[in-house]
């Protein structure tokens, strides 16, 4: 594999609404141990893991998949395909055949055991197994006894390889190379595209394009000459891409840690995002049948997701960058100021947030604090990335000034009046004096023995979150921090599970546990008394999630904030935003549930908006009152059966949906930029089915062009539904 230094270049995209699509989870399936490759066969999954399982999963009921058998000879599972219910695995041993025809006697044959065979691809009666030393092409006319048709000694290791009509497409370590075989027996090599990669993994073929899923992004190559394959473009926002597809300018892939994307790819250089889904740990591989899309998780097995059509009124903007990731974020009426992992201080005007008003650029930043005008600025620097302070003026957000910097380890920070209270090292609190932000004076520390994981502040009182398992010390220690000079601990609170989110609402913690054990897991809250600092009391306790057999928490696990008393939860475990009814703030009531895509790592209140840090890709905003409302996102769109035949269409398709009575009906057609391209209804409709027709033309009445097109269902002023169409000519 070539070393080269991985720049991480990044992406920004506004998801306009009617474009972007909604998954939830409806079923998962865990296995003992990591997954690697799934094809589906109607009603059977067959799963390939990276020690020694092959799974037969039966699908047939996709909300309770099951096991009908494991096989248990295997070495590492590179991948596999089918045809005719026989198997063709590829693990480090070789390729062996599995014919599944009778599902209660699965009998396997060992077929190529001379070395590792690195993959298998079959298309229609021909197949291609790569291996260290070459490939060979087999006759699958009868895929229970293949025929070789050629053994092709290389000089080079194949990663994957395609057979496509009459060519046979191999991915190498430097590119790709193209082969004819009209004549099977007798390959010829056409053509081949050669560069410097940072580590190839995939490749998918359209139309007259070579797709190269590479860690550092996706290059593009026209092969409208085989014979000279010629580079188009390459797109780095498309960070470490697995199993890429491109179907219809579509582009699939799963990336290397968290999820599952599809892009428009009209415009290869400026991508829209259409739809996503983040699995718990790292999405391996996935596979598409009857609108339900299963997810192989390397950790966590197979996932079960289904599209949701239904609108989504309440989103506002999405800062959309895939594996940016934003540790700290203020704001005030106009703009909003990231702290990015690479992208350092960043500021976004909230009028019109596609690019930075002003980005530093240089700085790896781990925290914000804003107080009026100021920014502190947390942040890494040099070869053992020290952690400094930057304190900026933002009076003008578009020209930030420098007031001061300085290296020290700093973390959690907090802005008490005239205060910087951040946590330094490992077991450390400093006080600093930053009455005159340009000239910062240190005044005072706080010394733990043990880890102080985070701390908050509230009413002169500092709550630290303590963890120390070498001498089974977890829980919360609380100081009295009314003089800053003498800080004293008056109480402490102790805690069996590891605390990773802390906060404060007027007499209560909420502190966000999780517990990890080998029967399962569970991620929840403590709801501690704090009236009495000095005797912190325990009152309650609440699950967000518990799941047996879970191999873990994925990143954050839950995170909450208070508005009233509205609570709203994100359960990163299963992707869900809970809202809950905290009147009785000791004992929360749950109200609604809404399905989620990322791993939201904090939630902050902005008046009637509600933002959310996206952990690894970015901020969205939603409107917080209509976010309330969730029966307008996931009842209504089964209410309304919102459809149209025929679908795809050409040239013309009937959208049919179901009012209960009489109202005020808008049907609008849409772009996959979201762009308006025709009001088909707009005024008041009796009760009843209603069918409306669209002839695949805009508002001038002159013909769209192919592609996908959302129609969007208003009912009096309120979006109830969305559905897509796909127009074909």
């Amino acid at each position: 594999m070539k070393t080269k230094n991985l720049i991480v270049l990044l992406m920004i995209l506004i998801v306009s609404l009617p474009s972007y699509a909604v998954y939830h989870k409806i079923s998962e399936l865990n296995f003992s141990n990591f997954g690697s490759w799934m094809e589906l066969d109607d009603d059977i999954a067959i799963i390939g893991t990276e020690e020694w399982s092959l799974f037969f999963v039966d699908i047939s009921n996709p909300e309770n998949p099951n096991t009908i058998q494991e096989l248990m000879n295997f070495n590492y599972i590179n991948n596999l395909a089918i045809k005719d219910q026989i198997a063709y695995v590829c693990d480090d041993n070789g390729l062996k055949l599995i014919d599944y025809s009778d599902i209660n006697n699965i009998t396997l044959t060992p077929y190529f055991t001379s070395e590792e065979v690195n993959f298998v691809n079959i298309n229609q009666n021909q197949a291609v197994f790569a291996y260290e030393s070459g490939f060979t092409i087999l006759d699958v006319s009868n895929a229970s006894i293949p025929t070789e048709i050629v053994n092709f000694p290389t000089t080079y290791s194949i990663i994957r390889a395609n057979i496509i009509g009459n060519n046979l497409f191999l991915l190498v370590e430097d590119g790709f190379k193209i082969y004819e075989i009209s004549q099977p027996n007798n390959p010829e090599l056409i053509g081949e595209y050669v560069s410097d990669f940072f580590e190839l993994s995939s490749f998918a073929i359209s139309e007259n394009n070579v797709y190269l899923g590479d860690w550092g992004g996706i290059f593009k190559v026209d092969i409208s000459d085989p014979a000279n394959p010629i580079y188009v473009s390459e797109n780095s926002n498309f960070l470490f891409p697995m199993n890429i597809s491109v179907n219809n300018d579509i582009l699939t892939y799963c990336d290397y840690y968290y999820s599952y994307v599809t892009f428009d790819i009209q415009d290869f250089n400026t991508p829209i995002l259409l739809s996503s889904y983040a699995t718990p740990r790292e999405a391996k591989h996935y596979a598409i049948q009857d609108d339900i899309l299963y997810l192989l998780d390397w950790s966590y097995g197979l996932q079960v997701v289904e599209l949701d059509d239904s609108s989504n009124p309440f989103e506002i903007y999405r800062y959309w960058k895939e594996f940016e990731y934003v540790d700290g974020l203020a704001f005030d009426e106009n703009y909003m100021y990231f702290a990015e992992m690479h992208g350092g201080l960043t500021i976004y005007d909230r009028n019109n947030p596609v690019d930075p008003i002003y980005q530093t650029g240089d700085e790896m930043c781990t925290g914000l604090v804003k107080d009026g005008n100021i920014i502190y600025l947390t942040y890494r620097t040099g070869l053992y990335l020290n952690v400094g302070y930057k304190i900026y003026d933002v009076s003008d957000p578009t020209s930030p000034v420098l007031l001061n910097s300085w290296v020290k380890e700093n973390y959690n920070t907090v802005k008490l009046g005239d205060y910087l209270i951040f946590k330094t090292g490992v077991y450390m609190i400093q006080i600093w004096d930053v009455s005159d932000p340009a000239s910062p004076e240190y005044v005072d520390y706080l010394n733990h023995s043990s880890h102080i994981v985070n701390f908050r502040i509230s009413n002169n009182l500092l709550f630290a979150n303590i963890n120390d398992p070498y001498n089974n010390i977890n829980g919360i220690e609380i100081y009295d921090i009314s003089d800053l000079t003498n800080i004293v601990s008056i109480g402490f609170v102790d805690i069996d599970y590891d605390i990773f989110d802390l906060n404060v609402f007027g007499n209560f913690i909420y502190a966000g546990y999780y517990n990890l054990s080998w029967y399962g897991s569970a991620s929840g809250y403590f709801i501690i008394d704090i009236s009495d600092p000095s005797n912190p009391e325990i009152v309650n306790e609440f699950y967000v999630h518990s799941l047996d057999n879970d191999r873990g928490v994925g990143f954050g696990s839950i995170c909450c904030n208070l508005s009233g008393n509205d609570l709203v939860v994100a359960d990163n475990r299963n992707n869900r935003i809970l809202t809950y009814d905290a009147t009785d703030i000791t004992n929360p009531v749950l109200q609604n549930e809404f399905r989620w895509n990322f791993q939201t790592s904090s939630i902050k209140f902005d008046g009637g908006k509600l933002v959310l840090n996206n952990w690894a890709n970015g901020i969205t905003e939603l409107d917080w009152n209509n976010f309330l409302s969730v029966e307008n996102v996931i009842v209504l769109s089964d209410k309304f059966d919102l459809s149209n035949h025929p679908n795809p269409f050409n040239p013309s398709t009937t959208i049919k949906f179901s009012i209960q009575n009489e109202c005020e009906v808008e049907l609008t057609i849409y772009n996959i930029r979201g762009q308006k391209i025709k009001q088909l209804v707009s005024n008041q409709l009796s009760a009843g089915h209603q069918y409306i027709s669209w002839n695949g033309d805009n508002e001038s009445g002159k013909p769209v062009s192919s592609g996908i097109y959302y129609y969007q269902l208003n009912v009096n002023g309120k979006t109830v539904a969305t559905n897509k169409c796909l127009l074909l000519k």
